[in-house]
């Protein structure tokens, strides 16, 4: 397992130096993002990428991505040119030590969000997907966040007009022939894609799923992470409201409160609960139950021991990320957000 950090080349605003400090970071994935989409990527082009992360003690063996053509997803004519680049695209980057390429066959959008510049309660920004917002998208006259320098408005409506009668069997026909043409450059180079085989087989009904909750499963899942499942009580300040309903959605009851609004819900009771806790600096407050309150309590305790064990903090001592003083304020503020 190696640890590796999204890099979006010489224009990110994240340099190979301050990821290069990250501990145990081994690698970059990143992406040569100048070549027009279904073009050859240039052996200088990636060499000059490979020599950028080299320096900076840092591998890169996956790329992240290749995008695919939307005229390979329609299977129109100009499919198997297209194609023929992208297996020539597989070959240079072999050249280079890649080890594996991302790519997707999503048609248009291969990820979406409706806020790039979500601020957090603690000052941090953050990409964030709002259904609320999502519905109020006008269909005809879609306007997305980091789509919008992608596409003009008549060519974002014209390549959706073209999937009008696209079906799931056609689109897996059209990903399985791009995969037979690019499989023999991936055995050349020995560079791992997911490749995808179809099975005939029968699907046949399971009894213990009759009353299988989707919902349920997923927060159970991924409500917060790995944790004994709590009802609690979260005493929120008027002013993040905001976050309390995005995080918890309709799975939660919020009652007004003269201090701001107490949150009833259910959460997994673990350390990644805590964590995102600490983010709201002492703003958020566990009410109930008390054996919560005090596994937090014991839980900031442990990180205020850990950071100043010797009487200093340990990022301090490489200075790199300022002075003790911070930490001891930070550690007073969860403490109190456990109190």
């Amino acid at each position: 397992m190696k640890m590796t950090f999204r890099w979006y080349g010489e224009g990110d605003s994240i340099s190979l130096q301050y990821i290069k400090q990250i501990p145990n970071m081994s690698g970059v994935v990143t992406a040569v993002y100048d070549t027009p989409v279904g073009e050859v990527w240039e052996e200088s082009k990636i060499a000059h990428l490979k020599s950028l992360c080299d320096k900076a003690g840092l591998e890169m063996e996956v790329i992240e991505s290749v995008p695919v053509h939307e005229d390979i997803k329609l299977g129109k004519p100009t499919r198997d040119k297209l194609i023929a680049n992208y297996a020539q695209t597989i070959r240079n980057l072999g050249k280079f030590g890649v080890k594996c390429i991302c790519y997707n066959f999503m048609p248009v959008f291969d990820w979406f969000r409706t806020d790039l510049h979500y601020v957090q309660a603690n000052g941090a920004e953050c990409l964030a997907y709002k259904e609320a917002d999502f519905r109020k998208l006008d269909k005809h006259n879609l306007r997305l966040p980091g789509w919008d320098e992608s596409y003009t408005p008549e060519q974002l409506n014209g390549l959706l007009k073209e999937y009008e009668g696209m079906t799931h069997e056609r689109l897996f026909e059209d990903l399985v022939y791009f995969l037979n043409g690019i499989m023999p450059a991936c055995d050349e180079t020995e560079i791992n894609m997911d490749d995808v085989q179809a099975e005939q087989k029968k699907i046949t009904y399971n009894a213990r799923f009759a009353h299988f909750d989707i919902h349920a499963y997923r927060r159970e899942i991924f409500s917060m992470y790995a944790g004994e499942q709590r009802e609690v009580e979260l005493l929120f300040p008027k002013e993040l409201a905001e976050i309390a309903r995005d995080r918890f959605g309709e799975n939660c009851r919020i009652v007004s409160d003269k201090d701001g609004y107490i949150v009833c819900t259910t959460v997994q009771v673990s350390k990644t609960f805590f964590s995102w806790l600490t983010t709201f600096e002492g703003k958020v407050k566990i009410l109930y139950p008390i054996e919560v309150k005090l596994q937090f309590q014991e839980f900031i305790e442990t990180i205020a021991k850990n950071l100043f064990a010797d009487g200093r903090s340990r990022a301090s001592r490489k200075g790199i990320f300022g002075k003790k003083r911070r930490y001891r304020q930070a550690a007073v503020s969860w403490r109190r957000s456990a109190a």
